[in-house]
């Protein structure tokens, strides 16, 4: 009995023996580091990466792992409203409440063929589009004197608009300012605006002699001054920084240097001075830093 005890003792321990590997082995998978596609691969579905932002200067570049900055703008939820007469203005100037028009109702108010402004005298904001244009009898943007802000504006093809000094109220654009196709604008200047978030482009205002805008700081887009044949000044004295292109092309013999941007430190993108005839020096622009091509 002893014997076959101690026979079968030895048996357990040589089994023991030949399980023990087997089972550390299997102890091993468990407890092995994870390999570089698992440290890839998010836990619970969730990505805990950082998220990578680039930024120049202040502002945020788009990235494939930065996507959001990828999407456009967002500009107001809403319908157009086309406004064809001085009757149709009226009406529509009975929604203003409160300085602004229903909120989110329109996305864009396109003025043509009226005679005057003086309905939206109450309107001080409008985060959508307003249009003027296509009009003959309009002279003036008496209406406007109250508004501070609005997303786009656009003054272009008014054959008689030969006066734009009420739009001494404005002080930021979010986007896009087009001033364009005016043959009777003179002169305009906005002393309060501060900010274009978009693009300026002043062209094709065939009498147009100055334009000043004292106290705008920057432009987000391109400045565009463009085929003004009878300009003579341009004033830009507290713009730092445009954050694309700076275009001067096609204005008349009279425009000689370009002393009005004496405070602009920075183009985004190409400095393009073309065809103006009387334009002799860079003037003014000695402190700014191109980032990439002068185009004379």
């Amino acid at each position: 009995m002893v014997t076959m005890a101690k026979a079968m003792l030895q048996l357990i321990v040589l089994l023991l023996l030949i399980l023990a590997p087997s089972a550390m082995a299997q102890e091993g998978d468990f407890r092995r580091p994870c390999t570089r596609a698992c440290k890839k691969r998010p836990r619970g579905g969730i990505d805990l990466r950082p998220k990578l932002k680039v930024t120049v200067g202040s502002a945020p570049i788009a990235t494939r792992r930065n996507p959001e900055m990828n999407q456009p703008r967002a500009r107001p939820k809403g319908e157009p409203l086309l406004i064809e007469s001085d009757d149709e203005l009226r009406l529509a100037s009975e929604e203003i409440k409160g300085g602004r028009f229903p909120t989110m109702k329109y996305s864009m108010i396109l003025i043509k063929g009226v005679s005057s402004l003086l309905p939206l005298q109450d309107l001080t904001n409008f985060p959508g589009q307003l249009q003027i244009q296509n009009t003959e009898n309009l002279t003036s943007v008496r209406g406007l004197e109250s508004l501070e802000r609005v997303g786009e504006l656009t003054i272009q093809n008014n054959a008689n608009l030969d006066d734009l000094s009420q739009l001494s109220g404005l002080v930021a654009v979010a986007e896009d300012m087009r001033v364009k196709g005016n043959g009777r604008l003179r002169s305009f200047a906005t002393p309060n605006l501060e900010s274009i978030g978009g693009n300026l482009v002043i062209e094709r205002n065939q009498d147009l002699q100055s334009v000043v805008y004292p106290a705008l700081e920057s432009v987000g887009g391109s400045l565009k001054v463009r085929s003004n044949p009878s300009l003579e000044a341009m004033a830009f004295p507290a713009l730092l920084g445009i954050g694309r292109d700076l275009s001067l092309e096609g204005s008349g013999p009279l425009l000689e240097d370009m002393s009005g941007f004496s405070s602009l430190a920075r183009i985004g993108k190409d400095l393009q001075v073309l065809s103006n005839a009387g334009l002799r020096r860079l003037d003014g622009l000695g402190r700014a830093a191109i980032r990439r091509d002068l185009v004379v």
